[in-house]
């Protein structure tokens, strides 16, 4: 019976259908192929009901000019509007170790927003070793570009203790914020050279990885700390009294575009922050040797 078929295939079209538009806007346009994958299997679960059909032929041809009819149609209005905005990227980064300010963007290609502050952009080998951040899908930054530099107030440190018991010493390192800041991250090269580290009286285990995984990972991240309030960030750690580790502060607010310091221009209304990454948003570096 083509009806009890077409009953029993009513689950498979209302589950799976949606997926082929939804995977790509849930996962992004990476993983696209997860849900062009669900057309062949719903197509798989309909042939009992294709089964019925007498003239195939006919209704291929008809199938294929809709498909095309829709790819003209997608074409005609891929533009981005209010209702699709197109995500971009700009962010303020102050290196304060090299006394030198660039222009971040996470953007493949610039647009009219954002490419005027790209005008003399680095090669990708200088962009890589400029600064990196976790984000979601490990995303880099793809142009960068000298500014000047607006002398972006950065945070206070200050040595409280000092000791050497043994062989091993110990530091207490206090962190004040000098302006809002929204997230600081803590780096270091040297991760494996500390016997501890705590945050704020808290001290988690290091993590135990061979200097090969080390290495494969990029793992150097040692803390990440949301400021509230811009209470201080208090640092104990212990380490050998002969070896010199160093910590690199990167601290990041979200207020570019209504900093006085800068003078960017409102996002167009047919654009939106690009997600999942640190946007609009003032970075400073300042690396800590002790």
């Amino acid at each position: 019976s083509v009806i009890a078929m077409t009953l029993l295939c009513l689950p498979a079209i209302f589950l799976f259908v949606q997926f082929v538009e939804q995977f790509p806007i849930a996962l992004g346009l990476k993983l696209m192929i997860s849900g062009i994958l669900f057309v062949p299997l719903t197509f798989g679960l309909l042939l009992p009901v294709f089964g019925f059909i007498r003239r195939k032929r006919t209704l291929s041809y008809l199938c294929l000019i809709i498909a095309l009819t829709f790819f003209i149609m997608a074409h005609n209005t891929s533009s981005y509007d209010t209702d699709k905005p197109k995500p971009n990227s700009l962010v303020y980064f102050q290196d304060n170790d090299n006394d030198k300010s660039y222009w971040l963007s996470y953007d493949y290609e610039l647009d009219n927003w954002n490419k005027n502050y790209f005008s003399k952009p680095l090669s990708e080998d200088k962009i890589k070793g400029l600064v990196a951040f976790d984000s979601k899908y490990g995303s880099l930054f793809k142009y960068a570009g000298e500014t000047t530099n607006r002398a972006i107030k950065e945070s206070l440190f200050s040595i409280s203790k000092d000791t050497i018991i043994g062989n091993e010493r110990s530091i207490r390192l206090c962190v004040a914020p000098q302006r809002d800041l929204n997230l600081i991250y803590g780096y270091s090269n040297s991760k494996k050279a500390f016997n501890s580290f705590g945050i704020n009286g808290s001290f988690p285990e290091l993590d135990s990885i061979s200097e090969e995984k080390l290495r494969s990972k990029n793992d150097k991240r040692l803390f990440l700390y949301w400021v509230v309030d811009e209470e201080p960030l208090e640092i104990d750690c212990t380490f050998h009294k002969d070896s010199i580790p160093n910590i690199e502060f990167i601290e990041a607010s979200y207020d570019l575009l209504e900093n006085k310091s800068f003078n960017i221009k409102k996002r167009p209304q047919n654009t939106i922050p690009k997600p999942f990454v640190i946007n609009d948003a003032i970075i400073t570096k300042k690396t800590v040797k002790f």
